[in-house]
């Protein structure tokens, strides 16, 4: 709406973000098309694929607009885009468990057992694990404008988990 009004600075930014968004979504959709719903669930609500969503979308966003609320603001409508009822919700919630996580681990007075501690360890590794897979396919996709990111799509697509 009033799209007449946006300089054009602004509307550049934002088809960026969007061709962001749509690459996200094709490979979630391409996934979504292969994997039964079960399986597909537990795959795209791992904290490997929100690390890697946020990887990827972060770098952009950084390199657009200088302040925070402008960033969650487009960080919000891609999201909104590709999980129209829970996008935000869910990044949230595996930023939260991430942040959670590295809290627990660095207090040494946790009243976690060592086997809980381990697999809180585990989640940090895979949310790390994604991120640093979303940013280097993201620098891959902007070098290179015959790439076309896959990775996530095979991370959906792999059995293990």
């Amino acid at each position: 709406m009033f799209e007449f009004l946006k300089s054009k600075d602004t509307q550049k930014k934002e088809t960026e973000i969007h061709k962001v968004g749509e690459e996200l979504f094709r490979q979630i959709s391409r996934a979504r098309n292969i994997l039964d719903e079960d399986n597909f669930n537990r795959r795209i609500n791992s904290m490997f694929s929100a690390g890697y969503i946020a990887g990827f979308i972060a770098p952009k966003l950084s390199y657009l607009f200088e302040d925070n609320k402008t960033k969650r603001k487009y960080l919000e409508q891609v999201l909104s885009s590709i999980f129209p009822s829970s996008g935000i919700k869910f990044f949230d919630s595996k930023l939260n468990a991430y942040n959670l996580g590295k809290s627990l681990l660095e207090n040494e007075n946790s009243n976690l057992n060592p086997e809980d501690l381990y697999k809180v360890m585990e989640e940090i590794k895979e949310y790390e694990l994604g991120v640093a897979t979303g940013n280097d396919e993201i620098s891959a996709w902007e070098a290179d404008n015959n790439y076309a990111p896959f990775l996530l799509l095979d991370y959906l697509k792999s059995a293990d988990n």
